[in-house]
């Protein structure tokens, strides 16, 4: 019952899984397989920790590794964008909870919301100015701070823009689920015109540990 894919005759996927069969065999989707690290601790958390920030098991870090590349890319980030050349956000995460992947060494590299029209209300239209600062280390604080709410200002309007102007192409069929849900929403944002360079998106629900399957058909169940 296993599917067979191209040039991978070790490896097979679930029986209900075509639609990603068809992606691998038309050469748009990519396994990586033994995903792990040597003498594990079996923490849930600490697995999570080491495949956001990309270290080794034996390390510590406080970024994660989209976080560091986009520094990488746009070493000035977060001070001066949005810009003429960099408008739009380099980063989206759909949800309510920034990754670990996304830190980096300065913060925060994404602008992270479950719905692109609620996040322009939560966050208004009201630009803070820094005229009244002091040259101290706690104007300079402050400075930074608001300059990240002129930025989300200026992004959360690029984002509205474009998901009002945006739609789903009507032959797209979404399955029902939360992760459908957060794919409509991309694909919206990129209809509508959105530069955004990287979209973060999540999927729980692998944590069955029993009753996995339906015992008088294994190919059906909730794993």
């Amino acid at each position: 019952s296993v599917l067979v894919l191209n040039a991978a005759p070790q490896t097979g996927l679930h029986p209900s899984m075509t639609g990603l069969q068809n992606l691998y065999n038309e050469g748009k989707v990519a396994i990586v397989q033994g995903v792990s690290y040597p003498n594990p601790s079996m923490s849930h958390f600490r697995s999570s920790d080491i495949f956001m920030s990309a270290v080794d098991s034996s390390q510590i870090s406080n970024t994660g590794w989209a976080g560091r590349y986009i520094e990488n890319e746009f070493p000035a980030y977060p001070i001066g964008y949005p810009n003429a050349a960099t408008p739009d956000p380099i980063a989206i995460q759909i949800g309510s909870v920034v990754s670990t992947a996304l830190i980096g060494k300065n913060g925060n590299t994404a602008v992270v919301f479950k719905n692109p029209n609620q996040f322009s209300e939560f966050v208004g239209d009201r630009a803070p100015q820094n005229s009244d600062l002091p040259n101290t280390p706690y104007g300079d604080y402050v400075a930074f701070i608001r300059q990240q709410q002129i930025a989300t200002i200026a992004y959360a309007d690029r984002i509205t823009t474009a998901s009002n102007g945006g739609t789903n192409a009507p032959s797209a069929v979404y399955p029902n689920s939360e992760l459908a849900e957060q794919l409509k929403i991309v694909a919206r944002l990129i209809d509508g015109g959105l530069q955004t360079k990287i979209y973060y998106l999540s999927i729980g629900g692998f944590d069955t540990h029993a009753n996995q399957v339906v015992s008088s058909n294994k190919t059906t169940g909730t794993h």
